[in-house]
C-alpha cells in the first residue's frame, strides 16, 4: 500500500493543515481554544515541518513522517497554551481569596469596640485637635 501511494505526491498546504486542524479539533481538551488560534498554530507547524512547503514528500511520506510530526507539535503548543491558561486562572482565584480574607480581617479590626475603631478614633481626634 505504501508503495502505492508514494507515487502520489503529497496533498496540498490547505489540505494537509484542514486534515491536521480536524484531527486537533477531536481532541477535548483543546475545545476551550478559539479555531483562528488552531489554525495560526498549525500553519507555524506545518511551515516548520516542511520549511515552509519546500521539503515535501509523497503521499507516503506525509501521513507516515509529516502529518504525525505536525499534529505531535501542534499538541504540544496547545498544551502549554491550556497549562498557561490554568495558571492564569488559579493565579486570579488564589488573589481573589486572599483580597476576600483580608476585607474580612479589616472588618473585624474595626467592628466597633474594638482595638482598631479605638486606634483610628484616637487618631482622628488627635489629627482635629491640631487643625482646629
Amino acid at each position: 500500500m505504501m508503495d502505492y501511494i508514494s507515487n502520489f505526491p503529497a496533498p496540498t498546504k490547505e489540505n494537509s493543515i484542514n486534515e491536521v486542524k480536524i484531527h486537533i479539533k477531536k481532541i477535548p481538551t483543546f475545545n476551550g481554544i478559539s479555531d483562528k488560534y488552531i489554525d495560526k498554530e498549525v500553519t507555524k507547524q506545518f511551515n516548520i515541518v516542511t520549511n515552509f512547503g519546500k521539503t515535501r514528500g509523497s503521499a507516503a511520506g506525509w501521513g507516515t513522517f509529516e502529518r504525525p510530526e505536525i499534529i505531535q507539535r501542534t499538541k504540544t503548543s496547545l498544551n502549554m497554551l491550556v497549562y498557561k491558561k490554568f495558571r492564569f486562572k488559579a493565579i486570579i482565584k488564589s488573589l481573589v481569596y486572599v483580597n476576600k480574607e483580608y476585607k474580612d480581617t479589616l472588618d473585624r479590626y474595626y467592628a466597633p469596640d474594638n482595638k482598631g475603631m479605638t486606634e483610628a478614633y484616637l487618631e482622628f481626634e488627635e489629627c482635629r485637635s491640631i487643625y482646629v
